[in-house]
């Protein structure tokens, strides 16, 4: 299973995210606030969220992450390491309050397109 794909219960959009997380800081935030262990390093998460959550809910977080033994400690380590264009994690599973993971992070965009749409290109003309 590839962990960077999103499922929801309907997936009536498919979508993209984007954060500028001051590429490290972030992600080791809130993996903290889940209680990883120290000998793992954090590649990537994913956030799930109950029926139209607000502030003060918490969210479920999934932390992909690596042990540093086999991968290092650093990005550059790490992809120095990778052997066939995998690389093997483990995921460690907690809750944070949505306002948290979203604190974290510098600049957040995400976007959506219908999925019946999902195979057409989207040239946008102009922004009104």
């Amino acid at each position: 299973m590839d962990f960077r794909d999103a499922h929801v219960q309907y997936g009536d959009f498919h979508g993209r995210i984007a954060i500028d997380g001051f590429f490290g800081p972030f992600i080791h935030n809130i993996a903290e606030m889940i209680n990883i262990p120290s000998n793992y390093f954090p590649i990537g998460f994913s956030i799930q969220c109950g029926e139209r959550p607000k502030t003060g809910d918490k969210v479920f977080l999934d932390i992909a992450a690596v042990d540093k033994n086999l991968y290092g400690e650093s990005v550059d380590e790490i992809q120095k390491r990778v052997e066939n264009g995998i690389v093997n994690a483990k995921v460690f599973q907690g809750e944070i309050l949505l306002e948290d993971f979203f604190s974290q992070a510098k600049r957040t965009n995400l976007t959506g397109v219908l999925k019946a749409l999902d195979d057409l290109s989207i040239e946008v003309d102009e922004n009104y």
